[in-house]
């Protein structure tokens, strides 16, 4: 293309496909490091789909929903200073 033959070689495209490259390399190790850190700070997980189905629950929107404030209630206070 005619700006590689404008600048002797150099492909622009190299230089974006650089920018893109760290920055998505930066957005996985941000990534990375807040889960790692919710999980050292004491998150606790629950699949509540799983729990309510065999608890033979007669409204599965309400015992979900009940089960996820538990969830949130049963966090330490660890993880809720991380958060902050």
């Amino acid at each position: 293309d005619e700006d590689c033959l404008q600048a002797k070689g150099r492909r622009e495209a190299t230089i974006f496909g650089a920018l893109s490259m760290t920055a998505h390399f930066a957005g996985a190790v941000f990534a990375a490091a807040t889960f790692f850190g919710l999980g050292f700070a004491g998150l606790t997980t629950r699949n509540c789909e799983s729990v309510c189905q065999a608890s033979d629950a007669l409204d599965q929107g309400v015992c979900i929903d009940d089960c996820f404030s538990a969830t949130i209630k049963d966090q330490p206070e660890s993880l809720r200073l991380y958060i902050r």
